[in-house]
């Protein structure tokens, strides 16, 4: 998953806090928004889009939870993270270990030249 749910973020706010902790604004985007300490203008865009898993992360834990206690599909989505970025890793390993061959090769090619 690249994104995660607003939706259920707000589900954990009103769970979790009163409402004399999060009426101060009112709606969902208020109630986010004074549980954070945040300005709503970035909230809006969470709407819109969803969280990405670095901010579904720092939001959670600054609620004082797991981002696994939010989103049901976290532990899933972070192997597929895990697996893209053991991906990445091996490719770069195979591109270092191809330059460094391309470039022994070069050299041996310019010493038997010589």
């Amino acid at each position: 998953m690249d994104r995660y749910s607003f939706d259920e973020l707000v589900y954990v706010v009103k769970q979790r806090y009163t409402p004399t902790e999060y009426t101060r604004i009112s709606g969902d985007i208020g109630k986010v928004a004074n549980v954070l300490n945040m300005n709503p203008s970035g909230i809006y865009r969470w709407r819109e889009y969803g969280l990405s898993w670095m901010k579904a992360d720092e939001v959670a834990i600054q609620l004082g939870l797991h981002p696994g206690e939010i989103w049901a599909t976290w532990f899933e989505d972070g192997e597929e993270r895990h697996e893209i970025a053991r991906k990445k890793e091996r490719l770069k390993k195979r591109r270092q270990r191809a330059a460094r061959q391309a470039s022994s090769s070069s050299s041996a090619v310019s010493d038997a030249v010589s």
